[in-house]
């Protein structure tokens, strides 16, 4: 599915189509197609073929950019949870819930990385 913008003149709008009034009197119509120009065609696909080549190894970075976060954000609510048991408090339960939420979200994310690296989980 390919969508086309383009200004155009209110009165020039052709039937079917949607245009959408925008801040400063400009009207803009958003033409949808089925199909890219032509010409468009081996380019897009090839373009296509390789978002798909190099989207693996690119979620893999954004996983491991999202570990190396999760590690940093894990240090407060552990921390605060050692000092409370520590001093033979019952941990705070907002800490407890968001260590959990954020342990919940690295095991995910290492399951979704070991399948993209075809280590399997």
């Amino acid at each position: 599915m390919w969508y086309q913008h383009e200004m155009v003149d209110p009165a020039a709008k052709r039937p079917g189509h949607f245009c959408i009034r925008r801040v400063g009197g400009r009207d803009y119509e958003i033409v949808r197609t089925d199909a890219p120009e032509a010409g468009a065609e081996p380019l897009e696909a090839a373009r296509a073929a390789q978002y798909e080549a190099e989207w693996p190894a690119w979620r893999v970075d954004q996983i491991d950019r999202r570990l190396a976060e999760i590690d940093g954000l894990r240090s407060r609510p552990g921390g605060a949870i050692a000092l409370a048991m520590a001093a033979g408090n019952p941990p705070p339960a907002e800490d407890v819930a968001r260590l959990a939420g954020l342990e919940a979200e690295a095991d995910t994310l290492r399951i979704e990385r070991a399948a993209l690296l075809g280590a399997g989980p």
